[in-house]
């Protein structure tokens, strides 16, 4: 009697595990048909984009376009460049599509700079190094769409000190293909080809400087000066003024003021 009750029980135990099991098995089965299902029913009555993206960081510098009324933009230390748009909004010029050989230091604009001569065209300096020079400087010519990238590179800090200081970049008034670049390590830039090639101002002639680098201000529309402040200690701002492609700048010291001006 007890040999046949052992059996008994295991002939019970077995049958609930295999009902067990045909359960498991089942709901497994419904389960991903049911995912599967979902799944296909999604693609044609969904239609994917991406989310905006709001508040990325401090805005550090503005281009107001001098003769196109609206055309404006904006950069920003870790949230990318934009363009002021329809109805007040801002267009984000940083993207996989716009920008060759995307990355993420790209969000870190150094310096951006309009032409007065061609409202199409838009120079952005970016990146954010911390030893290597991994900088560039974009090109747009239709105003942000889509951006060119010779190849040339430098140390930029557009999320380091001094980002708020003033623009690095500068655009002949009277000719886009001639712009200057102070940069934070190398020194003062110049390309006449619109970026094509940039060339090194002598070091002997505009000096490297420390802690924020060079950086051009502005050029004078009937003069053609340019000029660079340079720090060169505590309280003393040094104005660097030479013509427009001439290496030749000797630098002036001045005491800081309510206004700054340089003899030429």
């Amino acid at each position: 009697m007890l040999y046949g009750s052992m059996q008994r029980s295991t002939r019970i135990i077995a049958a609930l595990v295999g009902v067990g099991l045909l359960t498991i098995m089942l709901f497994a089965s419904t389960n991903q048909l049911t995912v599967k299902a979902s799944s296909a029913s999604i693609a044609p009555d969904y239609n994917w984009k991406q989310l905006k993206i709001g508040g990325g960081g401090f805005v550090t510098g503005i281009a107001i376009h001098p003769t196109v009324p609206g055309l404006m933009y904006i950069r920003t230390d870790v949230g990318g460049a934009y363009k002021l748009g329809p109805n007040d909004t801002w267009q984000q010029l940083i993207t996989s599509s716009a920008v060759p050989n995307p990355t993420g230091s790209d969000y870190n604009v150094e310096s951006l700079a309009v032409s007065k001569t061609n409202a199409q065209t838009l120079y952005l300096a970016v990146g954010n190094d911390l030893s290597n020079q991994t900088g560039r400087i974009l090109k747009s010519t239709n105003q942000g769409q889509t951006f060119t990238d010779n190849g040339q590179r430098w140390f930029m800090g557009g999320n380091a000190d001094y980002r708020t200081g003033s623009e690095r970049l500068a655009v002949d008034p009277n000719n886009d293909n001639v712009v200057y670049f102070g940069s934070r390590e190398q020194g003062l830039w110049v390309t006449t080809d619109g970026g094509t090639t940039w060339t090194q101002v002598p070091t002997s002639s505009v000096p490297v400087g420390s802690a924020s680098g060079s950086t051009p201000l502005v050029i004078n529309l009937s003069s053609l000066i340019l000029a660079v402040v340079q720090p060169m200690g505590r309280q003393t701002v040094c104005m660097l003024a030479f013509p427009v492609r001439v290496s030749i700048c000797p630098m002036m010291p001045v005491q800081p003021g309510p206004t700054l001006s340089v003899p030429h």
